[in-house]
């Protein structure tokens, strides 16, 4: 459904007054910087990493939000303009996104029900009196009464608004929802009713799924296949299953760590990281993570740029340590008591 292939988003930085004395040019933001990435029909892809990693940014170069600097990226086979405006309505139908924030995504001035039949009439070409019924049906997909369609959104709570906005999404049938951080302002118990609403929607519809999160455990529950971005490149992708099972790559292992155990008897091993994030403004050379990576081995990962790796379970990893001696170092990211042994 989606194919990225080298895609770089870069922003040129206004000169300080120090690059002006000096005579420097601007310096370039880079925040996105290479990005190969697919998305099968159907499937859901998750793309997790911290704040600041690139994430939010390769999904506003998907759906045209923010303009890419190089690369190509084709939806169903067809080239995407880089611009939002550029693209035709029919492309618009086929690709919709979800954001992290229902407040900010809905008008606050238009009803629910004309916050939905909007694309309903615009994409899908639906008369009036179409549309109107079509509203009831995309409530009743979501979970909400027929008589939403003449709330506002403050009337509604944070979980209800992004039900609304799930049901906006899915109004035009499209191959591609790109969900950015889709619960990460919702409360625990609301982020688990959505995630199950996105899974059976996908199961009915067959819609494919790009779906952000800096959360792995959420990513894991719901994806087929995940990415690991850090600092606009991808570090590690392969199937769901795979990616919590060693060998892993180090910040892929120090993502896994950070996730809460339900069993207070259970053992983790804890990784923390060394200093701050860099600046995509002044990536490390080599691997971009050798700066906070516990497993550097040496000058190799300043200077030298990693090879792509791939284990035998079909994963592939962006780093210098070959899979056999990665894996002797690691343990599994979880372990429970009953795993001990294994």
């Amino acid at each position: 459904v989606l194919a990225a292939e080298a895609v770089a988003v870069h922003f040129k930085q206004r000169r300080s007054l120090s690059d002006v004395l000096r005579g420097r040019s601007g310096r370039w933001l880079r925040a996105v910087d290479g990005i190969d990435l697919s998305v099968p029909g159907g499937r859901t892809v998750g793309l997790v990493g911290e704040s600041g990693s690139g994430k939010t940014t390769l999904a506003r170069a998907i759906v045209g939000l923010t303009p890419r600097t190089a690369g190509e990226i084709r939806l169903l086979g067809r080239p995407l303009a880089a611009w939002l405006n550029d693209r035709e309505p029919q492309t618009l139908r086929h690709l919709q996104m979800v954001f992290q924030d229902p407040q900010e995504a809905l008008n606050p001035y238009l009803t629910i029900g004309q916050s939905l039949r909007g694309p309903l009439v615009r994409l899908a070409g639906l008369e009036r009196r179409q549309a109107a019924s079509e509203v009831e049906r995309l409530l009743r997909a979501v979970g909400l009464p027929a008589a939403y369609r003449f709330r506002f959104p403050r009337q509604l709570s944070g979980g209800e608004r992004q039900r609304v906005a799930v049901a906006r999404a899915f109004a035009t049938h499209p191959d591609l929802l790109v969900a950015d951080e889709p619960v990460t302002s919702l409360d625990v118990s609301v982020q688990a009713s959505v995630l199950n609403l996105l899974h059976e929607l996908q199961v009915q519809q067959g819609t494919a799924y790009l779906f952000i999160s800096h959360n792995l455990a959420v990513v894991g529950y719901l994806a087929d296949e995940v990415a690991v971005i850090y600092l606009g490149r991808l570090m590690e992708v392969g199937p769901s299953s795979a990616i919590f099972e060693p060998p892993y790559h180090p910040y892929t292992e120090a993502l896994l760590s950070a996730i809460p155990l339900v069993d207070p008897e259970a053992e983790q091993v804890q990784i923390r990281l060394e200093g701050d994030v860099p600046s995509p403004v002044n990536v490390p050379g080599g691997c971009p993570f050798h700066s906070r990576c516990p497993r550097k081995i040496g000058p190799v990962c300043e200077s030298q740029t990693p090879p792509w790796r791939t284990t035998p379970s079909g994963k592939k990893y962006f780093c210098h340590i070959p899979p056999g001696s990665l894996e002797s170092e690691q343990t599994r990211a979880f372990a429970f008591p009953a795993d001990e042994g294994r």
